[in-house]
């Protein structure tokens, strides 16, 4: 059996993913286990994961690095995963999005535009936010696709930018019922 101390470094070193947890240190999650951590316990941590990943966020920008979406993602995982604190976590998850329309390259763009569904998804169940979300959406969508240099997986930005863009309206239609 861990300590609790030990229970919540495992459990905030996967970001709270279980499945993760159990896949890569499976006697390690047993003991966890035994632990008999309360969900409120979890949630806490949980909240404690997504501040380190929001400040993670923006230090990534302000320092230059160039993956602010993968903190995004992240973020909206673990996100996805608690239902506690929704409209104020929701407005957390909004101001990035609205940071990345300001501030993020186009392909920085692009890959958030393809997590928007489950932002979307977030937002229209969990939340009292719905009436920001299109607007902010219509403002991060808001740039004109250049040419990006070949990277694997960047060979062809507009038709990535243009699925994003379909999936999109698709989970407004889907949750909002908007067109």
């Amino acid at each position: 059996m861990l300590s609790m101390q030990q229970a919540k470094e495992f459990f905030c070193s996967y970001n709270g993913f279980k499945f993760h947890m159990a896949r890569e240190e499976p006697g390690m999650m047993m003991e966890y286990n035994k632990s008999n951590i309360s969900r409120e316990t979890e949630e806490e941590w949980r909240q404690e994961i997504l501040d380190k990943l929001e400040n993670m966020y923006y230090t990534r920008y302000d320092t230059g690095e160039y993956d602010c979406w993968c903190m995004f993602s992240n973020f909206l995982k673990v996100l996805s995963d608690t239902k506690t604190e929704c409209d104020k976590n929701g407005e957390r998850l909004l101001k990035i999005i609205d940071h990345a329309a300001e501030n993020l390259d186009q392909k920085q763009k692009i890959l958030i535009m393809e997590e928007m569904p489950l932002v979307i998804c977030y937002i229209s169940k969990y939340t009292n936010l719905k009436e920001n979300l299109m607007p902010l959406t219509n403002r991060l969508m808001d740039f004109r696709v250049s040419l990006i240099s070949s990277e694997h997986g960047w060979t062809r930005p507009q038709e990535r930018y243009d699925m994003a863009y379909k999936d999109i309206r698709k989970a407004f239609s889907q949750y909002l019922r908007l067109e």
